[in-house]
């Protein structure tokens, strides 16, 4: 089965994750053409198409997406100059700001409680409505 754009995007904005990570990035990161939730969305859409998450191919499933696509989530940015695509560098920045978020300042192998909940969001938005209450245990694979 192919996952589109759409339903990815959908599983992220129904999650929150994008928005919850957003509201812990300090002041200074917001201003990005690279948003949280469209970075992981991205991310998702690089394995969909059976690509590992690297940045690169991440990159490579944004650029490659049509125009409209690229516009709507701002791969493609407007600039005083005109339009502008995403670089490598933006996604690397922003994936750098991104990732020290749901961090520990003493790791000791466990996840934090805040990448806990954003990987418990995620995992239930994805669970299409009419499986939401088909029964109460519960696997992930």
């Amino acid at each position: 089965m192919k996952v589109t754009l759409a339903v990815i995007e959908a599983v992220i904005a129904g999650s929150g994750a994008g928005d919850a990570i957003e509201a812990l990035l300090p002041e200074a990161a917001r201003s990005r053409q690279l948003t949280a939730g469209t970075l992981l969305a991205d991310m998702m859409l690089a394995l969909a198409d059976g690509r590992p998450a690297h940045l690169t191919r991440v990159l490579e499933a944004l650029t490659g997406l049509p125009e409209d696509d690229q516009k709507r989530p701002g791969v493609i940015g407007d600039w005083t100059n005109g339009p502008r695509q995403l670089t490598c560098r933006q996604a690397g920045h922003t994936h750098r700001v991104i990732k020290k978020v749901p961090g520990k300042q003493q790791p000791d192998g466990a996840p934090s409680a805040d990448l806990q909940q954003l990987c418990g969001q995620l995992t239930e938005a994805s669970i299409p409505a009419e499986f939401k209450d088909a029964s109460t245990p519960l696997a992930a694979g």
